[in-house]
């Protein structure tokens, strides 16, 4: 993969930033697990985690993949405040393994087209160079109507259901003829 993106997008008239997630941007996944409105798309049962242990867990492995595949998730920020996460790692599912792309937004941010930009961002810098572009997933359970919806904008089809952290979730893949077109 080539050197990280920094990534730097005008979204609704304000300055969207991401850089590589480093283990010390636990906080903002803390807030992402503590809020009621982003833990239910983001955990297995959010009741029974300790968010601020589960968000250093998860923010060790976000910071993981940079190290192991070159790629990984970006923090956002609007301005100086974090607001959320988007970019891709590689995950098992039906014990094959996927280039997800994820992402999640502080739920007072939502709904202004950030997620999607980041996502395009990060999509096109991989696709970009088309040997190394890796076929990218995304999957959510199937009532979480905003990731769908960013997911689609993206160009992302319906390819399957699939069983993952003990849910369903519906699959969505980038085709690579819509990869380009992101």
């Amino acid at each position: 993969m080539d050197a990280p993106l920094r990534l730097r997008l005008s979204v609704t008239g304000s300055s969207l930033t991401g850089a590589p997630f480093s283990a010390s941007d636990w906080p903002l996944l803390r807030e992402l697990f503590a809020d009621p409105r982003s833990a239910r798309w983001l955990a297995r049962d959010p009741a029974s985690i300790d968010p601020q242990a589960h968000a250093r867990r998860v923010a060790e492995r976000f910071a993981e993949c940079w190290a192991s595949d070159g790629f990984g998730p970006y923090l956002l920020r609007l301005g100086p405040r974090p607001i959320g996460y988007a970019g891709l790692r590689r995950s098992r599912l039906d014990s094959q393994l996927e280039t997800e792309a994820l992402w999640a937004i502080l739920p007072d941010h939502q709904g202004a087209g950030r997620a999607t930009a980041a996502m395009r961002a990060v999509i096109n810098h991989y696709n970009a160079d088309e040997t190394n572009a890796p076929r990218v997933a995304s999957w959510t359970l199937p009532e979480n109507a905003a990731s769908l919806r960013v997911m689609q904008k993206l160009g992302f089809a319906y390819e399957r259901d699939a069983i993952w952290a003990g849910l369903r979730h519906v699959v969505y893949r980038l085709d690579d003829a819509k990869a380009s077109a992101a």
